[in-house]
């Protein structure tokens, strides 16, 4: 994390540089974690961004999530929608259009792969055939040398490949390399080549089926060059309905994210254009909200939090609460004075205030108390878990509400 000074934000915001220090596939979870401590729950942590939520006195059944996507989303529907071959096969069966495209095995499809390319022509979109959504996914190859670049960099095992990343909720393939001694995937690994669809990206994402969010990029999925922007109050109802009957083919997904391109924009109706459905998702992905607008993909963490915990259990959230406090309990940790060190160095640059204390060395347990924002507490106790925090990853964090006690600064040591 930066450690440039920043202040607390307030309970509906979450600023631009908080949302540029978390990771894209972290996003999610991020978010939902700050709309629960927002909401006064507390949390447990674990790796693979797995967060349950306690009641004040530390009992679960609060509700679950994992990298953002609830407990009610069903394992199998999540699983099936990463096997991007059959969730072609099911939208094309309902006649919804999605790219040209055929798949190909890593260890004897090379040339079939470029012949099918050349000869539907480029620019193309290489994707793994199993896997994450959207994750992988590389766009813009628009040459047989960029393409056979791509194919040789799924040859490596997965889990071997530098930005290698998978959910903790839906493992839907074998990705250990081929021999022991190897770093070369297995030959019957496949991977998915379509053609790359042009004109207007837009976003749907839907809870419970209902659409919540359409949103604009003008630079596609992963776009980085800003002018991205919400338009659901102004995109024409049938492209709504026709995300919704897109949401409908895949059952048991709380949340979905429901990528297409429009070949004459989000103003135009469903009829008098094309309308080819890219990508479609368990995730919320709301790193695309985020980097354009962090509030407003807060707000939505809240909306997915609120429409699956509390009415499941038939309870209703209060307003977001500006800062939080809790008492902390960080587990799994190697080195006591290094990870205390680190911790207070990016307490500092997020603007969160308390201590951190060693409670028991040799068990690798640390103790303290955090206040700030719930965004910046939640986002720094997901970096901890996931290493990049202080450059070790934790096994749980267990975060409890407390009374603010007005603390001033971080420190360290034994009286906190």
């Amino acid at each position: 994390m930066s450690t440039s000074p920043r202040s607390p934000q307030t309970a509906g915001e979450t600023s631009a540089a908080l949302a540029a220090d978390c990771p894209p596939e972290l996003t999610d979870g991020w978010l939902v974690h700050a709309a629960a401590l927002q909401a006064g729950c507390g949390t447990l942590l674990f790796p693979g961004q797995a967060l349950l939520l306690t009641h004040e006195d530390g009992t679960l059944d609060g509700g679950s999530f994992a990298h953002g996507v609830p407990q009610q989303t069903q394992l199998s529907t999540a699983t099936l929608v990463q096997d991007r071959r059959v969730r072609r096969a099911m939208l094309e069966q309902h006649r919804i259009r999605v790219p040209e495209g055929a798949t190909f095995t890593i260890g004897g499809g090379t040339r079939a792969a470029l012949a099918f390319a050349e000869r539907r022509g480029f620019p193309v979109v290489l994707k793994p055939m199993v896997g994450d959504n959207t994750i992988e996914t590389r766009t813009g190859i628009t040459s047989t040398e960029d393409l056979l670049e791509g194919i040789r960099d799924l040859r490596v095992a997965p889990q071997l490949r530098p930005d290698y990343t998978t959910a903790s909720y839906a493992f839907t393939a074998i990705h250990t390399p081929r021999e022991d001694d190897q770093t070369r995937t297995r030959k019957n690994y496949r991977y998915l080549i379509e053609e790359q669809v042009r004109g207007e990206f837009v976003r749907f994402l839907l809870i419970a089926g209902e659409v919540v969010s359409a949103f604009h990029s003008p630079a596609g999925a992963w776009g980085t060059g800003g002018g991205g922007a919400e338009v659901r109050s102004t995109i024409h109802p049938s492209l709504v309905t026709h995300s919704e009957e897109v949401a409908s083919v895949f059952p048991g997904l709380a949340v979905i994210a429901v990528d297409v391109v429009l070949s004459r924009g989000a103003k135009s109706p469903l009829e008098t254009q094309d309308v080819v459905v890219v990508d479609v998702s368990e995730r919320p992905w709301l790193s695309m909200q985020s980097a354009e607008d962090p509030a407003w993909s807060l707000e939505l963490a809240r909306r997915i939090l609120a429409r699956t915990v509390a009415e499941g259990a038939g309870e209703a959230f209060g307003e977001p609460q500006a800062t939080v406090a809790l008492d902390v309990r960080w587990e799994g940790v190697s080195v006591m004075e290094d990870f205390l060190e680190h911790l207070a160095r990016a307490a500092a640059g997020s603007g969160l205030r308390g201590y951190a204390r060693a409670e028991d060395v040799v068990g690798g347990i640390a103790r303290g108390h955090l206040e700030g924002s719930a965004a910046a507490v939640a986002l720094f106790n997901e970096l901890a878990v996931a290493g990049t925090l202080a450059g070790e990853h934790l096994m749980c964090v267990d975060s409890r509400p407390a009374s603010a006690t007005g603390v001033s600064g971080f420190s360290t040591g034994a009286d906190g």
